[in-house]
């Protein structure tokens, strides 16, 4: 709002408050102080008081005179523009309903040698209103609290549509005596030792086609700083540069030193269990192309037997991840039994990690996870709690975001801050 615009506004007027107050540079000023005289006007809206006639519509002159006397006959100021400045600013914090503020401070006697008629300041100050701001931000929170929980309610349903099977089978596909560490490690680094073992699943729901089956392992930290490095991808790119080992310590080359490829160990520890379905007598087992999104491929498709590679090789962020191994393209129904033969061969023992089986259908979100579905009901939740707070703070103080502004700059008062102003 600016001064030109409250020519014609409703306003108080107190003119020629004078008291003794103690301001100015002069030693003396201070020691005896002097007479200080005051002109001030407040602009805010009138008609309510009008009309009802009552004083609790307005603002009583009574109690602006007690802050122009307060501020006078309180601490030192050096300059009249301090004292100008904290009646302004008092004013503003304990009567939110004022737009504007004129104040305009003399000092008749003047510590000078000559003839000076009138000495004093005059500032205004006006306030700007949140009003337009709250009503911003409470529309802008509430639209993002409309978007964002109905997309939380299609995440969180899609997700739970989603049928998933777990098994998991590390400690399970164990012999009898294996029952400590030190000897599952030995059994599962025993390559003459038969890791064949055979699971049995039941489907609790329908599953419909495609069915993606995926491998988890828990505890196993791919994003270790140096398990991520140890790779050369010019290896990978080029098969001139096939013989390159740079970054794969520590699998760069073999006993008799002959370069590993792929080498490093995210390639060493390539997961290598394997899977075969059968339902009744029915062989359902399908290994599924992957989708190969680091090759400039515009469609899916088959490596072969590197398929598993290419999956392994795109490290995972967190140590509970799952990576695809194939899919299923039979529909599965509430209560088959799928038989599930597997060989037991990935060392998960020495870290205390542990492997699961996992039976997903998808949709258009991907697999089960009610992540997204959350985090979106957070943020849908969050920006609802906003609104409701900024609209309560405009209901019962229009003005409170520049109140606690002009709090802060009296409490911690520079004159020159309002320079600007």
């Amino acid at each position: 709002m600016a001064g030109s615009e409250l020519v014609d506004q409703d306003k108080l007027i107190l003119r020629g408050l004078k008291f003794h107050g103690f301001h100015g540079v002069k030693p003396e000023e201070k020691k005896l102080g002097q007479k200080f005289v005051i002109d001030v006007d407040a602009w805010l809206d009138l008609r309510a008081a009008g009309v009802s006639d009552d004083i609790a519509d307005t603002v009583s002159y009574t109690d602006i005179y007690r802050i122009v006397k307060d501020v006078v006959e309180g601490p030192s100021q050096n300059l009249l523009e301090s004292v100008a400045h904290l009646i302004a600013n008092t004013t503003f914090l304990k009567f939110s309903q004022i737009s504007a503020v004129r104040v305009k401070v003399g000092k008749p006697h003047v510590a000078v040698h000559g003839t000076i008629d009138y000495l004093g300041v005059e500032i205004f100050r006006f306030k700007i209103y949140t009003a337009g701001t709250s009503s911003l931000q409470t529309n802008s929170y509430s639209k993002m609290g409309v978007i964002f929980i109905p997309i939380r309610v299609a995440s969180l349903l899609t997700s739970r549509a989603v049928v998933e099977v777990v098994d998991r089978y590390d400690n399970a596909c164990l012999p009898s005596n294996a029952t400590n560490k030190d000897a599952k490690i030995a059994y599962i680094q025993n390559r003459d030792t038969n890791k064949n073992c055979t699971r049995t699943i039941t489907i609790t729901k329908d599953m419909n086609q495609p069915i993606y089956v995926y491998y988890q392992l828990d505890n196993f930290y791919q994003n270790h700083r140096r398990y991520v490095k140890s790779r050369n991808d010019q290896q990978l790119r080029d098969k001139s540069k096939v013989n390159e080992t740079d970054y794969c310590d520590p699998e760069k080359t073999t006993a008799d030193g002959k370069p590993i490829v792929p080498c490093g160990l995210i390639a060493w520890s390539l997961f290598n269990d394997t899977y075969s379905f059968a339902r009744g007598s029915e062989n359902i087992n399908s290994r599924a192309c992957v989708q190969v999104t680091t090759q400039n491929k515009p469609r899916s498709m088959c490596l072969s037997q590197q398929e598993d590679w290419i999956v392994w090789m795109r490290t995972a962020a967190l140590p509970t991840f799952r990576k695809l191994w194939g899919k299923i393209e039979k529909d599965l129904k509430a209560n088959d039994v799928i038989t599930i033969n597997l060989e037991n061969n990935y060392n998960t023992y020495e870290f205390n990690g542990k492997k699961k089986l996992v039976l997903s259908t998808a949709s258009w979100i991907g697999g089960k996870n009610d992540f997204l579905g959350l985090a979106y009901l957070s943020v849908g939740g969050l920006c609802f709690f906003l609104a409701l707070l900024f609209t309560l703070l405009y209901l019962i103080k229009p003005s409170t975001t520049v109140l606690l502004t002009l709090l802060f700059l009296a409490v911690n008062f520079d004159p020159a801050i309002f320079d600007a102003v």
